[in-house]
């Protein structure tokens, strides 16, 4: 799967809820990206140290590591603050304001519309 200069997408979809990242996960192969999954916080760190991702879909409330301590462990590491993450929230405005201050690149409140998802991660990789 390749977009328009030629290299393949790359994408972790964050979530403890399965079938959200099933979703994703079918959508955004659907756009042309290859898409890895984590249930978890630990799982996440895990997956972007050990491969190279262009993106991180994220979500905040998770067991085991949640999205916070992703954000955190992310500010204290420049291989992993390299690599652009779009926050989706239910945590209202007061959330993401603190996802952005933490260096999340972007955020989408929960419940969000599939299209505003994958127009988001377009906007941000086009930026990277």
């Amino acid at each position: 799967m390749r977009h328009s200069k030629g290299l393949v997408k790359r994408i972790l979809v964050v979530d403890d809820d399965q079938s959200i990242c099933e979703l994703m996960a079918d959508v955004l192969e659907a756009d042309g990206w290859c898409v890895t999954t984590a249930r978890n916080g630990a799982e996440a760190l895990a997956s972007m140290r050990a491969t190279g991702h262009e993106m991180v879909l994220l979500d905040l409330m998770m067991p085991v590591l949640d999205g916070w301590g992703v954000l955190a462990a992310r500010l204290e590491q420049a291989d992993l603050r390299a690599i652009p993450v779009l926050v989706m929230s239910a945590g209202g405005r007061h959330g993401m304001d603190r996802a952005k201050a933490m260096g999340a690149n972007g955020c989408v409140p929960k419940p969000f519309e599939l299209d505003e998802i994958v127009a988001a991660l377009e906007c941000l990789r086009v930026a990277a």
